[in-house]
């Protein structure tokens, strides 16, 4: 049963899959192809990974064959030796010969580790490393590390935390340098604020003091969009190791400038007519950075998620803002005061949010739970 399922979805034999007859294609489906998308079976993601079972099968099988040949010459000897020792001692020999590797398969490529990853072996400091190439093929990037012992903003897990997928996807700078996709993700995001302006004071605001570009494991669009973010960004000339083909910017040591970022509650970015927007969970909160004390206002465009609902807005123990949001977008703004360093903004709605796929009316797919939607966040 096992052997079955380790075929996958369908059958392949000697790389074929299909079949032509008469001018039609067929394929043979198999069992896999019924449980391949139920919950826990799903897990296993790849049919190769039923052969664990089958050779755990199979080690059960050859025990019954070995108890039947020892059984059937228990008691009998050949010159005074006895025949099952014989016969363990070829299985064994068979066994051996089966895994024997000589010679031992070694790679002939020879590992050069770049010069900046050695520079900064020798650095006692703490901080991250952000590297900026395709994200699936980062293994040597990882292997680097065992030389510097730097901590890696991006680097791989096969079970990445929702944290830190969202850390990567709704920060911005991060998104923009993380982003794999050639279609640019917009700077501001929902929130108005210049990355070349507070770009720098992000990264240095999370002890990341070296962003590596590699240029050829990006496309050209790629390369020359964060290439001038980061130049715009970071005024201090990068390192350009030519050989190792990577660009490296240091983060300055500066006082960090005010910033905003999306914390905690929030959906990927999404184009409302040209304009970014995100929906927020029934909560969420937002960071704001202040270079100093001082007082502000808050405005931004919100809108509920199919019904009207109440949104509620606080900032540490000040006041709060009360407002009906309906279904279109409106305007809102609330004054408070901000203090250096770090602030915290939350939105929360008491009537909670709905998912689109469990309102038939609503006819969509759509499994989050919405509730008011957000846009042009800007403070004056």
């Amino acid at each position: 049963m096992f052997f079955i399922l380790s075929l996958g979805p369908i059958l392949h034999f000697n790389g074929i899959i299909t079949k032509n007859v008469e001018g039609l294609n067929y394929v043979i489906p198999l069992p896999y192809i019924l449980i391949m998308n139920i919950p826990i079976i799903s897990i296993a993601r790849v049919p190769a990974r039923w052969d664990v079972l089958v050779m755990l099968s199979l080690a059960v099988l050859a025990g019954y064959g070995l108890h039947y040949i020892f059984s059937k010459y228990d008691g009998q000897s050949f010159r005074n030796i006895s025949k099952n020792n014989v016969i363990g001692v070829i299985l064994a020999a068979i066994i051996i010969f089966e895994f024997l590797a000589i010679p031992f398969p070694m790679s002939n490529t020879t590992t050069t580790i770049p010069v900046f990853y050695n520079q900064i072996a020798n650095d006692t400091d703490n901080y991250a490393i952000l590297e900026i190439a395709n994200k699936y093929d980062i293994a040597d990037l990882m292997y680097y590390q065992t030389i510097h012992n730097k901590k890696l903003v991006n680097g791989y897990a096969s079970r990445t935390p929702e944290s830190a997928t969202k850390f990567m996807t709704s920060t911005p700078m991060i998104t923009q340098l993380l982003s794999p996709s050639d279609s640019l993700i917009p700077e501001g995001d929902i929130m108005a604020q210049n990355l070349t302006d507070v770009g720098s004071s992000i990264l240095s605001y999370y002890d990341i003091r070296y962003v590596v570009l590699h240029a050829a494991r990006i496309s050209d669009k790629q390369l020359n969009y964060k290439n001038t973010l980061l130049q715009e960004s970071i005024t201090q000339e990068p390192q350009r190791f030519k050989n190792d083909n990577i660009i490296v910017y240091k983060v300055e040591n500066v006082p960090r400038k005010s910033f905003i970022l999306l914390n905690e509650g929030w959906y990927g970015i999404e184009n409302a007519s040209g304009t970014p927007k995100r929906w927020m969970n029934s909560n969420a909160t937002m960071l704001f950075y202040s270079d100093q004390n001082r007082t502000t206002t808050l405005s931004m465009e919100v809108s509920s998620f199919y019904r009207p609902r109440t949104l509620d807005i606080s900032v540490a123990d000040q006041r709060e803002l009360h407002v009906t949001v309906p279904t279109e977008f409106v305007m809102i703004t609330l004054p408070f005061d901000l203090h250096k360093g770090e602030n915290i903004i939350r939105f929360n709605t008491p009537d909670s949010c709905q998912k689109p796929s469990a309102i038939p009316e609503v006819n969509s797919p759509d499994s989050r739970c919405l509730s008011i939607a957000v846009q042009n966040i800007t403070f004056s």
